[in-house]
């Protein structure tokens, strides 16, 4: 059973993160949850808290987190359309087209956890070699909306960032994005860790219930 692997709230706004982690660190405390896991979270949320507390440029970055959110989603989209695609088995045209895309799409690592910089480099790339490919091939894969959205989300991110840095301090933006990427993985971390106990001792009344709260909070 992998219930709480399932679940991310990396998509969420970075206030909205700080809410969903305190409720989360106060289900852990209630049942007792004190494992390497549960710790790396609880030390990831408060650096994080700390860090927004401690910046000039929260609003800001909490504006072009919402921005980023929106392409990561385009990102992802295309991935599950590409992935969709070339399972395809009764349509050959579709699927043969699928696996030109993702000739070019898979010379990427999955980018929505880097540093913006580099994450829109890559995904400036991507969109680049995609342009390459022929139309027809875009379409026959079911992607090429996909594509124009993700197109547009770069774009106004890029827009969007290009004028708040302007005013903003670089570093403060870099620092509040990593300490976000890194509450973000201590979650994952910590859904893997409950998960594999839940699979091991789910006899337990108190951790099945702990499981059960996690869960209602998404």
């Amino acid at each position: 059973m992998k219930l709480l692997q399932k679940l991310e709230f990396d998509h969420i706004s970075p206030h909205k993160a700080i809410e969903f982690s305190d409720k989360i660190i106060a289900i852990l405390d209630v049942f007792d949850i004190h494992a390497g896991a549960a710790t790396n979270f609880k030390a990831a949320s408060n650096n994080y808290k700390t860090v927004m507390g401690m910046v000039s440029v929260a609003g800001t970055s909490e504006e072009i987190a919402e921005a980023d959110n929106l392409a990561d989603d385009e990102w992802r989209a295309l991935d599950l359309q590409i992935s969709a695609s070339l399972t395809q088995n009764h349509n050959a045209k579709q699927r043969d087209a699928a696996e030109r895309v993702f000739s070019v799409f898979s010379k990427i690592e999955d980018p929505t956890d880097l540093p913006y910089k580099e994450e829109y480099a890559q995904l400036a790339f991507l969109l680049e070699s995609l342009d390459k490919l022929p139309k027809a091939v875009l379409e026959d894969a079911h992607v090429i909306e996909i594509i124009k959205g993700l197109k547009q989300r770069v774009k106004e991110f890029n827009a969007l960032y290009s004028d708040k840095i302007k005013t903003s301090n670089e570093a403060e933006i870099t620092l509040l994005r990593q300490t976000r990427i890194n509450l973000d993985n201590a979650w994952k971390k910590l859904a893997i860790h409950m998960d594999a106990e839940y699979t091991v001792h789910s006899e337990d009344g108190s951790l099945k219930e702990c499981m059960i709260k996690l869960y209602s909070l998404f």
